[in-house]
């Protein structure tokens, strides 16, 4: 039987894909089944390195998407005049720049870092405006509408900064504790 991680990232690659497939068609918001779309390839290729095939550091390229793919959402999600456009592709440049880093090095975690706080801040930025145009025409239907965007913002957020800080704290995984064999108990040492 399969580890439970293994269980997690086969249902989340099957439901994000089966969720983009199903949204692309019928949300005008054309940024989720994108960003469902890289979400279900990110699982997928971490599957597969799970099965100790190597994908040439596209993993973790992958995950720099995340941040700029948020952004889109939120920016869409706000105002309806910000559709996605072909020039929005630039947005994709750290995914690209991640392909061109190496993945041993220290360089991938820290512009993982910047990519994803600068994509974050300039969604709390455009929440703020929508906020502010919101209370200029004096609607609170806007407002109640982007809640839900309000706390998937908030949320990327405190992932984002449990990821940035997980590499500065020490993560101790307790050793299994090893049964003596017939060697060690022969040899005098105890364990």
């Amino acid at each position: 039987m399969p580890d439970p991680v293994t269980i997690l990232l086969i249902l989340l690659a099957y439901h994000s894909a089966a969720l983009a497939l199903l949204l692309y068609w019928r949300t005008s918001v054309r940024a989720l089944p994108v960003f469902l779309a890289v979400l279900a390839l990110h699982m997928t290729l971490n599957l597969i390195a799970r099965g100790g095939a190597d994908v040439f550091g596209l993993t973790s390229a992958v995950g720099l998407l995340y941040g700029p793919l948020i952004y889109l959402l939120v920016r869409e999600a706000a105002f309806a005049n910000r559709q996605l456009h072909w020039k929005d592709a630039w947005l994709a440049t750290p995914f690209v720049v991640g392909l061109i880093v190496p993945a041993e090095g220290d360089l991938r975690p820290w512009l993982a870092l910047v990519v994803t706080g600068a994509s974050l801040a300039g969604a709390v930025r455009v929440l703020l405006m929508f906020r502010a145009a919101a209370a200029l025409s004096r609607t609170s239907r806007g407002l109640a509408r982007m809640h839900w965007l309000v706390w998937a913002v908030a949320g990327t957020i405190a992932l984002a900064a449990i990821d940035a800080i997980r590499p500065c704290c020490p993560h101790p995984h307790p050793q299994p504790r090893r049964r003596p064999t017939w060697t060690t108990r022969c040899s005098g040492s105890r364990w």
